[in-house]
């Protein structure tokens, strides 16, 4: 599961981690810090929302079960998780 590292004071970028593994950095310096943390967001949630996406239109559950990868996924995107 990808998720999105604390920030620290000396990086001033987002990391996402996969486990251990760097998987991404999202910077960019003519952005606000609350852009930064939206993208890095909806990054880590994007292994999810492709799950969700791939359930819900090829099947491998109910369409409850899909509704709630769907929801789960949204709220991951949008830091709700």
């Amino acid at each position: 599961m990808w998720k999105i590292a604390p920030r620290r004071e000396d990086f001033h970028c987002e990391r996402i981690f996969c486990g251990t593994e760097l998987v991404a950095i999202v910077g960019n310096s003519d952005e606000t810090e609350d852009r930064q943390k939206e993208h890095a967001r909806l990054i880590a949630a994007a292994p999810d929302l492709l799950e969700a996406c791939k359930t819900a239109l090829y099947g491998g559950g109910t369409i409850a079960e899909a509704a709630e990868k769907c929801r789960a996924a949204i709220a991951k995107a949008e830091g709700r998780e």
